[in-house]
């Protein structure tokens, strides 16, 4: 599940200069600002091509439409974070930057891994998400050997070694940095 969409929230900061807080965002999500600040605000991007425009300054306790931040993002590796910097045109001094990352997903449920001897090659279990993730394997019939381990950038992964073929199901819950949170039951078969 993703929280959707990411809300920024302006809040008046030292010196009278506004704090537009880092916010992490998925490519095809959206993003919205709050304006907790006692003056009006205008996030622009700092680079002009980038992909969000809001259409006006955001009023004292008032929210902005939503935008698709993550058009602007090139092909982006496993693990990798996209910046969007922007400022506001009425307060310069005032920036914040979105960090864009890949969908968060499960690329798929059936999962066929064939043994080099009896070691199976690192398999990872997501796609996208911002590093560092959490799991927690709530079933398994994985033979001894082999199990679920913390794959860096990769997220979680099936690792180990058998002697034993077949088909297996596992059940592992997964959050990543941005708390988008997923719940599968995989079928892992080992060749």
């Amino acid at each position: 599940m993703q929280i959707q969409p990411p809300n920024v929230v302006i809040q008046a900061g030292p010196s009278g200069v506004a704090v537009f807080p880092t916010v992490g965002v998925t490519l095809s999500q959206l993003v919205f600002w709050t304006n907790k600040d006692t003056k009006p605000h205008f996030p622009v991007p700092v680079t002009p091509a980038d992909a969000f425009q809001l259409p006006g300054p955001i009023a004292p306790g008032t929210t902005s439409n939503t935008q698709a931040p993550g058009g602007s993002a090139p092909t982006l590796k496993q693990g990798e974070v996209f910046q969007v910097k922007y400022t506001c045109s009425l307060q310069p001094a005032a920036t914040g930057i979105l960090e864009i990352v890949n969908d968060f997903f499960v690329p798929n449920e059936q999962i066929s891994i064939t043994r080099n001897g009896n070691v199976l090659p690192p398999t990872a279990l997501i796609t996208g998400g911002k590093p560092n993730y959490t799991f927690q394997v709530a079933y398994s019939e994985l033979p001894a050997g082999v199990q679920v381990t913390d794959g860096g950038d990769n997220g979680p992964q099936v690792t180990g070694s058998t002697t034993l073929p077949g088909t297996y199901l596992l059940r592992v819950t997964i959050q990543d940095a941005l708390s988008n949170v997923l719940t599968d039951t995989f079928q892992i078969t080992i060749n």
